[in-house]
């Protein structure tokens, strides 16, 4: 337990962890001792709330760095059926890609699961929702920009 914790604490992720803790709680402590009157377009709590949220999101992906090394080493028997993370893309089904050492087995799960393989027609209908969100998100934005400028803010 010991050396899980040390690898969490001994990454050179956790110097982002530690600059985001640092900053929010000077930021905090600054505006509990001292409130803005008129904040203007941009409150000082948003400034916080942005720390935190990134603070979070830097946690989040130190512990999903750390992930593998904080498993048990595999044995030959976790080794004869092992299966990856979930591979797919954004807007896609979850996807796995498994290992098997007894070929007859393999074949067997292959067979059994002949209408869950990943073609290339999938592959294409991937891509093409990836452009089209590419593309919803950039007009979103655009529009976003957009209706700030005519509003003046």
């Amino acid at each position: 337990m010991a050396k899980k914790i040390l690898q969490l604490v001994i990454n050179p992720l956790i110097i982002p962890v530690a600059g985001f803790m640092w900053l929010t709680t000077l930021f905090w402590r600054s505006f509990r001792t001292n409130p803005i009157v008129d904040p203007g377009r941009f409150p000082e709590w948003a400034a916080i709330a942005f720390l935190v949220a990134a603070l979070a999101w830097r946690v989040f992906v130190l512990w999903r760095s750390t992930a593998p090394g904080r498993l048990d080493p595999q044995t030959d028997i976790t080794r004869s059926c092992d299966f990856s993370e979930n591979v797919s893309g954004f807007l896609e089904k979850e996807r796995r890609i498994y290992a098997l050492s007894n070929k007859s087995f393999a074949d067997a799960l292959a067979v059994a699961n002949a209408n869950r393989v990943w073609t290339a027609e999938e592959q294409t209908r991937s891509r093409k929702r990836e452009w089209i969100a590419a593309a919803l998100l950039l007009a979103s934005l655009l529009g976003a920009i957009g209706l700030l400028r005519f509003f003046n803010f």
